[in-house]
């Protein structure tokens, strides 16, 4: 819990009980554990997440189709704290997890399209 909800919660008395008690989205959510060495790469790569193309398909499903890269680009000359020298290796790893991300994407575009074909066969 961060300090400010648990300065919020004191504020309006909430016990220590109701406090530290688990969300849904506690009880729902993956956790993942990333390892230090790719936690840039992975800032990085959700800091892209706003940054791809799309293209609306014939059938009204949108789909990415890749990262814009001078987003990366620009992203990169203006984060702090991510040295110079890293920014071949953070591009490569990135360029991986487009591929990986894209494929998943794809998959569930794939889904899409199954649903409204069967509900377009049901009326």
């Amino acid at each position: 819990m961060s300090d400010e909800l648990a300065e919020d919660m004191a504020f309006f008395g909430a016990s220590d009980e109701i406090a530290d008690a688990p969300t849904e989205q506690d009880l729902t959510v993956e956790r993942y554990e990333i390892w230090p060495e790719n936690l840039t790469t992975l800032t990085v790569f959700i800091d892209l997440s706003t940054q791809w193309d799309r293209v609306a398909e014939a059938d009204g499903v949108m789909t990415r189709t890749r990262l814009i890269w001078e987003s990366f680009e620009v992203l990169m000359r203006h984060s702090t704290g991510i040295p110079r020298r890293d920014h071949a290796k953070i591009f490569t790893d990135i360029r991986r997890m487009e591929k990986v991300a894209l494929a998943a994407m794809g998959e569930e575009v794939s889904k899409q399209r199954e649903e409204r074909r069967r509900e377009a066969e049901q009326k």
